[in-house]
């Protein structure tokens, strides 16, 4: 099975393309019939909808333990959503538990804020706000990186008050040195 970034996926996917998704379980619905699972990889704002069909999906198990904050693999096919708000949705044949997230998970699929947010750094990644602010980022860098372009290279979140003064910052793409001043 190909494994693509649901970026990808809800961009260019098509209907009956057999593919191998991992990624974050953002919220599980149980219904009679049907478990419905939003997955995010972190490649875009919006994630996948799994579709899981109880009557043919064999690991019923594996299904009930999991949560939200959950690292899974869902294995299936990509069909044409019947439901609002997605074009296409993931309906799973096989899931595969990476890791089980803890009963007090923190994140869940209410807003959070941002002071919440500096209490678990390592999550917020996770969320939508900071999750497309590292998006921006990353793409920025490598726009800068893979350019002519000679620039300052650093993160920002090194530059404050307390910084030294003329501080040395060594750019991968320039030979040479920047000074930096604060004042």
């Amino acid at each position: 099975m190909i494994t693509r970034p649901i970026r990808n996926i809800l961009e260019s996917g098509k209907e009956g393309e057999k593919l191998s998704i991992p990624g974050w379980v953002r919220t599980v619905r149980d219904s009679k019939n049907v478990v419905f699972i939003s997955l995010n990889d972190g490649s875009s704002i919006t994630g996948l909808q799994l579709v899981v069909e109880k009557d043919s999906f064999s690991d019923l198990e594996t299904l009930g333990k999991i949560s939200v904050g959950s690292a899974i693999i869902a294995e299936g096919t990509l069909k044409k959503s019947q439901g609002q708000g997605q074009s296409i949705e993931l309906l799973v044949s096989s899931i595969k538990i990476e890791g089980l997230s803890p009963e007090d998970y923190p994140l869940q699929k209410k807003r959070h804020t941002l002071e919440y947010l500096r209490e678990i750094a390592h999550l917020r990644a996770r969320t939508n706000t900071l999750g497309a602010v590292e998006r921006v980022r990353s793409r920025m860098s490598y726009a800068v990186h893979s350019s002519k372009i000679v620039a300052l290279c650093t993160s920002t979140r090194l530059l404050s008050q307390q910084a030294t003064v003329k501080e040395q910052v060594r750019c991968s793409r320039s030979p040479r040195l920047i000074w930096i001043s604060f004042h």
